[in-house]
């Protein structure tokens, strides 16, 4: 008979990007690379070193550029979504979710397979792209950034922008 109140708004419902806000984030992120590429270049760096370093650097700019921002609102790290969950079994559950599907992944693929369907252009993977003959530097640089930062950064990036 009597409904509910409604739960109250959530603190990022508070705020919205202004359009100069995302001009200047785009602008950051794109003058951030350029400069990158630009010290690259200018320092004799070339070939896979340019690649790390405009890589490396992207990555963080995507990520440090939107926190600027939010700071400079006085949004906090809350408002963007990070919280800590309200159950950790929950995360625990959906790390052995992810874990469910890779088995399940390479069942269909071993039954696919089996039945003799050519499945060679999924057993691959995705791997890092790394010349042959490169320095353990950039091997160690290449797979940290593609392991570490970049999904930090792309999870910033979107819980900022467009959470």
């Amino acid at each position: 008979m009597f409904a509910d109140p409604p739960p109250p708004a959530p603190e990022h419902a508070a705020f919205r990007w202004t359009r100069g806000d995302v001009a200047l984030g785009v602008v950051a992120i794109v003058g951030v690379l350029g400069a990158i590429i630009g010290a690259a270049v200018a320092s004799g760096l070339r070939g896979i070193g340019s690649g790390i370093a405009a890589t490396v650097g992207f990555e963080a700019a995507l990520a440090l550029i939107p926190l600027a921002l939010a700071w400079r609102r006085g949004i906090s790290l809350r408002a963007l979504g990070f919280v800590a969950p309200a159950s950790w079994w929950s995360v625990l559950g959906i790390w052995l979710a992810t874990y469910l599907v890779l088995v399940a992944y390479a069942v269909l693929l071993a039954v696919l397979g089996g039945a003799g369907i050519d499945v060679s252009r999924f057993e691959g993977g995705n791997p890092v792209p790394i010349p042959s003959g490169a320095p353990p530097g950039v091997v160690l640089a290449l797979r940290a950034t593609a392991v570490l930062v970049a999904p930090v950064a792309e999870e910033v990036y979107f819980r900022a922008f467009l959470f």
